[in-house]
């Protein structure tokens, strides 16, 4: 099963990266620090919307990674 949602969002930052990069508007940088975010982790395994926040013991979060069977 793979995320539908996933190619929908990098579409979007892509064709927002060059105007993010003229004025800067707010959320535009967020959709782009998000695009990137997503394809450094996309490189260590697919991220779908299944994707889990788990608390260490520390306190802090961490995310879980599932890789969906294709």
């Amino acid at each position: 099963m793979y995320s539908v949602c996933m190619p929908i969002i990098s579409h979007i930052i892509k064709s927002n990266r060059a105007e993010a990069n003229s004025q800067q508007p707010g959320h535009l940088k967020c959709l782009n620090k998000l695009g990137n975010l997503m394809e450094k982790k996309k490189r260590r395994g697919e991220w779908t919307r299944r994707t889990k926040r788990t608390w260490n013991f520390d306190g802090r979060t961490k995310w879980t990674r599932r890789v969906d069977k294709i």
